[in-house]
């Protein structure tokens, strides 16, 4: 099986996003900032090679934003 390293790349970028935003929301919620399931945060994703068109990480509607997990994305 080949591994396309732009691929794996961008997976490992995914990965390293949803993991910032959920510090970040995790902090924002233990400071007050933002209440359990209200708001949202959002990312820009950096381009694949292969693509004209960016894509953007944001937190799915109607998740505590004091737990969120890597699943409670959309792309």
């Amino acid at each position: 099986m080949l591994v396309n390293p732009q691929q794996t790349a961008f997976a490992s970028a995914v990965h390293h996003a949803k993991r910032t935003l959920i510090e970040a929301a995790s902090a924002f919620y233990q400071r007050g900032w933002m209440a359990g399931t209200s708001g949202n945060l959002s990312l820009r994703l950096p381009c694949q090679a292969d693509q004209a068109e960016q894509s953007i990480l944001i937190t799915a509607s109607g998740r505590d934003k004091g737990k969120l997990t890597e699943q409670d994305f959309v792309q």
